[in-house]
């Protein structure tokens, strides 16, 4: 589950604020001064201060860097230094929007990715010659710098003012994967059913993988208005992605009947064999992918998660199963922890599901933690099941016994967590008399009141 993003403005206006004074048409150069922070408005929020209350998304870093350029192109500086920020600022803009966008194991050529995010192709080749050839002329650099903030205009600041929430805009710019995600179940289907077809199939497969691996990159894209960092960007896709997944028709089967879960072992997801090939697919090309598809079940279980909405105990218990099959199949590799996937379902189910849900949360501790008894008994408390019966608001006796059982549970988890503090010398000694545990260093002696020292203000010599 991703964390809230910090950003440097207290609200959108005055993100909006600094747009106009950039991209205002009157008195240009005094506009662009209160957006740099050249001149001194109390009431102006510039991007300088922002810089220093916050690390700054790249393209409001970019955005700063053409602008105290251009403030500093006025006749009473060197050209040569001029050319130098001018050069500095684009060979910046351009490295940090490529750099972001490089995944998988082999690097990619910076023209085919700026090709991807629309960035015009002759910015790469100043970003070239600045890097690698003499500089460019001071026209070139100053066209370049105007071009360069009007592409942040229509792909950073309108698209972050227009559409505040990341998810909204991965929604409203995103074609639907989900004909693919078809396509791919009903080849599955075909190669469970005869083997022999895998080579026949292997090209249509091939296919859908590479339109699933082009969709992330779209999604990625769009996602860039949300975040700059390269990870933030991977999980939004990945985890847009693992929410299609998710849906009917899925990972969860359509007809109830086929989510039904053999009762004895350990839990498994009824359609692993169908949808296994996609998702270790995808775990070898996005390391990230097994942490987004397990917060992506978490929320679906969540209430006010995304997830299926006729959610009945088969779906959860279908939904649990790929739970344990994501743990277990990248438990190594991706670095998962079974007790922290458990404990995020705790959290994601509401009470009164968490009781409903108690059989296959069992199961889910069993086929995660055999052997853990320990946490097995710390969990047992809050999956125990409910009578039969007894409405949801309606107190009965034994409710006061299951609570207290509860508290006490947790009670003594505190007190186990208390005893292996550390305690505080200083408390220790004055309160229980304890001298220091183990030797002492040479050279160095423990201040007592038997040695004359006692307690003063700080600057004051202890010693009597």
């Amino acid at each position: 589950m991703r964390l809230p993003r910090r950003v440097p403005w207290a609200a959108l206006s005055e993100l909006e604020q600094v747009c106009t004074w950039i991209f205002s048409d009157e008195s240009a150069h005094d506009s662009r001064a209160k957006a740099a922070g050249k001149a001194l408005t109390p009431h102006a929020t510039q991007l300088a201060a922002w810089r220093v209350a916050a690390p700054l998304p790249h393209a409001l870093e970019s955005a700063l860097s053409f602008l105290a350029a251009e403030l500093s192109d006025d006749g009473r500086t060197s050209a040569l230094v001029v050319r130098q920020a001018y050069a500095s600022a684009m060979v910046r803009f351009v490295n940090g929007l490529v750099d972001a966008r490089q995944y998988g194991v082999y690097a990619r050529s910076i023209a085919a990715i700026a090709s991807e995010i629309d960035l015009p192709s002759w910015f790469v080749e100043i970003r070239h010659a600045a890097t690698h050839e003499d500089l460019p002329s001071l026209e070139i650099l100053r066209d370049a710098s105007r071009e360069a903030l009007q592409w942040l205009l229509h792909h950073y600041f309108m698209p972050t003012l227009s559409l505040q929430d990341a998810n909204d805009r991965l929604s409203a710019q995103l074609a639907s994967i989900e004909p693919e995600l078809k396509a791919y179940k009903e080849l599955a289907k075909r190669l469970a059913q005869d083997e022999s077809l895998r080579s026949t199939l292997k090209p249509e497969l091939d296919r859908i993988y590479a339109h699933v691996e082009k969709w992330l990159g779209e999604a990625r894209i769009v996602a860039t208005g949300a975040s700059d960092d390269s990870e933030s960007l991977e999980l939004a896709a990945l985890e847009e992605l693992a929410a299609a997944l998710l849906g009917k028709g899925g990972l969860v089967p359509l007809a109830k009947t086929k989510r039904v879960i053999p009762e004895d072992g350990p839990l498994r997801p009824p359609n692993a064999h169908i949808w296994s090939p996609l998702l270790q697919h995808l775990q070898d090309q996005h390391p990230l992918f097994a942490s987004a598809l397990i917060t992506s079940i978490t929320s679906a279980l969540s209430p006010t998660g995304n997830g299926v909405e006729d959610s009945d105990d088969l779906t959860t218990a279908c939904q649990l199963g790929w739970l344990a099959w994501t743990v277990q199949q990248w438990k190594d590799s991706a670095d998962l922890d079974a007790r922290e996937a458990v404990a995020q379902v705790l959290l994601s189910l509401q009470p009164a599901s968490t009781s409903r849900c108690a059989k296959p949360l069992r199961r889910l501790l069993h086929t995660l933690l055999p052997d853990d008894e320990a946490f097995h008994s710390r969990v047992a408390a809050f999956i125990q099941p409910t009578q039969s019966g007894v409405s949801r608001h309606q107190w009965q006796e034994t409710d006061v016994a299951v609570m207290k059982q509860r508290l006490a549970v947790i009670q003594q988890h505190s007190k186990s967590s208390t005893m292996k503090t550390d305690l505080v010398p200083g408390e220790t000694d004055r309160e229980a008399g304890l001298t220091a545990v183990g030797p002492i260093a040479p050279g160095w002696r423990r201040l007592s009141a038997e040695t004359g020292w006692k307690e003063r203000p700080i600057g004051l010599n202890g010693l009597a």
